[in-house]
């Protein structure tokens, strides 16, 4: 064959590829790309359009490998570097993803995509001024388009607010009601404010999109009545048996089935797709941890042998280790360890485990490697190992004069009971949360402050006061610190909900790891409460059931309502029970803005 014959060969076969990867027959389009890379392995046209390939097909690192080949042959070509970016940002890569943008707005400045995918990266890390300012690059390029508009409302729901992302997602659906991607997003929003038709909106959405997956697991949580949720679950459930491998539904299925009392056939949906699947780890996985959820670390343990056996993954061995320690089951746990090659784990779990075996003293080096980062788990674990050894960084960590605050919020009785009242009601359609601390009540979902009731927007606003005056009354800053290094940042709430315990209700121990800075505030108690001595009172510092340890509360805090207690969130706390009535309180966990 010629060489003009086999340039032409080439270029047939890749026409040919290009065929099928637009009608979506990607297992064809891969054997033909296969049969061009291998007369000319480097060629980046070839490779990008392989590496989309392999993206649809769920093999996310060879196609990575694919794009970065197809991205250093052609650097200058924007449309390969903002593909890459894309693949970068589902591998949650989004530093890579950030720079590959860079790179196709450096070979052709006015490329919208890239400008548009670097905005939405940013708004994804946080980065929320950077994202507005490439926005606006972006609308020097051209008019904004839907697509633009929508992620623009994305990330002014991200960064708390919602009212103006609702307004721009409005004003889309007002020249289109037919843009399913606004559509969508506004229910999601109207869901986060607490609107009354957000039940509605999510039918509306699903009449039109019947499998949209994320509309599905939207509107298990939209759904206003008993009839409606069990409408939601079903339909989840009627897709997984078409898609066994949807990792969120089972997910979503289990926990909503759980908390609605169906703790016998709640985890039915994996065990069904296992069946088919037995290979599948991230089915394993997904099962493994619904069971440790709701503290069956034991049967955890023991799934974990299984799916080691069937998926020949030594990974799982590592898990049933943990689960057995957290079980109490330490000779289990410590046969398992023997058997785990070094560095299967991560110096957090070892140090767990050495404090179930009450040896703080081999803990402590442990915690310190997991504090590096500023993990606020490790910090309460390495609190408790100090305490245990009569450390005295165990004060410094937790127990500096303004660490711990209480505060009576300048609210009259009035609005503390309007405020119960609107708790109340959301109460009603509120479930027990499987992996949360309360025993015997309901938690409220989503971010309660994210809702628009009035109520709801004095209490935010008195809160968000209360946490200025914590961080003003706060000691000095310390960069050792993992609380007081941020002493002179902007303090936000980053989280909030609502818990509702009734008749013998109370918290477990535990700490909220998401945030710097832990609270709890009253809004509705038991009466009367002093009979019964120190009954449904807040309980800072002491120990996790799950480790074993005989540490006593540090600090008793009476309930009263209006009231908000501060702490950091390094110390773990719970609540004791109350023998009747109703105890109602909101807590938020507080991040640096």
């Amino acid at each position: 064959m010629t060489k003009a014959s086999a340039a032409a060969e080439l270029n047939r076969l890749m026409r040919e590829a290009e065929a099928h990867f637009v009608a979506d027959r990607l297992s064809a389009a891969r054997r033909t790309l296969d049969q061009i890379l291998r007369a000319v392995p480097s060629h980046p046209a070839v490779l990008h359009l392989y590496g989309l390939t392999l993206s649809k097909l769920g093999e996310l690192n060879a196609a990575r490998r694919a794009l970065e080949a197809a991205h250093a042959g052609l650097p200058r070509d924007p449309t390969i570097a903002n593909n890459l970016g894309n693949l970068l940002g589902r591998l949650n890569a989004k530093a890579s993803a950030l720079a590959a943008y860079d790179a196709a707005i450096a070979a052709a400045p006015g490329f919208a995509p890239a400008h548009l995918n670097r905005a939405i990266t940013l708004g994804e890390l946080g980065h929320f001024a950077q994202a507005r300012e490439a926005f606006a690059a972006l609308a020097e390029i051209e008019a904004p388009t839907a697509n633009t508009l929508v992620a623009i409302a994305s990330l002014e729901r991200d960064s708390g607010h919602l009212e103006d992302a609702a307004a721009t997602l409005d004003g889309i659906l007002f020249e289109d009601r037919s843009n399913a991607v606004a559509r969508n997003a506004r229910a999601r929003i109207a869901l986060d404010m607490g609107e009354e038709d957000a039940a509605d909106r999510y039918r509306e959405a699903l009449s039109a999109e019947p499998g949209n997956r994320d509309m599905l697991l939207g509107y298990i949580d939209a759904a206003e009545t008993p009839h409606a949720r069990h409408d939601a679950l079903d339909r989840v459930a009627r897709l997984l048996v078409a898609a066994p491998d949807w990792l969120d539904g089972h997910r979503a299925l289990s926990t909503a089935l759980w908390e609605d009392g169906e703790h016998g056939r709640f985890a039915a949906s994996y065990t069904s797709a296992l069946g088919s699947r037995p290979r599948d780890a991230m089915l394993w996985k997904g099962y493994i941890e619904a069971l440790g959820k709701i503290d069956r670390f034991a049967d955890a343990a023991d799934l974990c042998r299984e799916a080691a056996s069937a998926t020949g993954d030594p990974a799982f061995l590592a898990s049933a280790f943990s689960y057995w320690s957290a079980a109490g089951e330490i000779a289990k746990a410590e046969e398992l360890l023997a058997l785990l090659p070094a560095g299967a784990l991560s110096p957090l779990i070892r140090a767990k485990h050495r404090l179930r075996w009450k040896d703080p003293a081999a803990a402590e080096p442990l915690l310190a490697q997991a504090t590096t980062n500023d993990d606020i788990e490790a910090w309460a674990l390495r609190g408790l190992a100090w305490q245990l050894l009569g450390d005295p960084r165990f004060e410094w960590l937790n127990c500096q004069d303004g660490l711990i605050q209480v505060q009576d919020l300048p609210l009259s009785s009035t609005d503390i009971a309007d405020i119960a009242a609107r708790l109340r009601a959301i109460h009603l359609r509120s479930t027990a949360r499987a992996g949360q601390s309360l025993r015997g009540g309901t938690q409220t979902g989503g971010d309660l402050l994210d809702r628009r009731e009035p109520e709801i927007k004095m209490l935010g606003t008195v809160l968000r006061h209360a946490v200025e005056r914590y961080r003003l009354a706060m000691p000095p800053a310390d960069p050792r610190h993992p609380l007081l290094k941020h002493r002179d940042s902007r303090f936000v709430i980053a989280g909030s909900w609502s818990i509702r315990l009734i008749d013998g209700g109370f918290h477990v121990q535990h700490v909220h790891p998401k945030g710097m800075v832990s609270s709890a505030s009253y809004w509705s108690l038991p009466t009367p409460m002093s009979p019964h001595g120190q009954a449904g009172w807040l309980e800072i510092g002491g120990a996790p059931a799950y480790l074993g340890l005989d540490i006593e509360p540090m600090l008793r805090i009476e309930p009263a309502l209006g009231r908000v207690a501060l702490f950091p969130s390094t110390l773990h706390h719970g609540t004791r029970p109350f023998p009747s009535g109703e105890r109602m309180s909101v807590a938020f966990d507080i991040g640096v803005g």
